[in-house]
């Protein structure tokens, strides 16, 4: 056998890929924005209702699917320049929303866990062995 054997290697095309490329990283960096109420029909809507609820709903019957989340945070948006919106009941009907906080309940188990603790754990210096009688 000869030391010259053929070795020749067959070169793949070259591919461009820099436009899609830039394809891909505009879509990965564009946000997803909620619907775009005009701010009329929001105040109108937010004004004339008694509940956040009650607001949802009648977006969503105008074809608007705005989140509780988002519904608030507009509303404190515009509340924050200085719109004059109405204080709605913030009691949603559905998830942990709304629920409210037995304060009284919440003191008395935080004293009694405070209560154990001091006992269980002696201050600095103090034994922890028993008088006897």
């Amino acid at each position: 056998m000869s030391d010259e054997t053929n070795t020749a290697v067959a070169e793949a095309p070259a591919t461009e890929t820099p436009a899609t490329d830039a394809v891909v990283a505009e879509v990965k960096t564009k946000k997803k924005r909620g619907p775009n109420i005009p701010w009329n029909t929001f105040i109108e809507v937010y004004n004339s209702s008694n509940t956040r609820d009650e607001v949802l709903d009648k977006f969503h019957a105008l074809g608007y699917s705005l989140s509780y989340g988002a519904l608030i945070s507009r509303a404190s948006n515009y509340t924050d320049e200085g719109v004059q919106l109405k204080e709605l009941d913030r009691k949603k009907s559905t998830g942990k929303k709304g629920k409210s906080l037995n304060v009284a309940e919440m003191n008395k188990l935080a004293a009694e866990v405070i209560a154990a603790a001091a006992i269980v754990k002696p201050a600095q210096g103090e034994s922890t062995a028993q008088p006897t009688a």
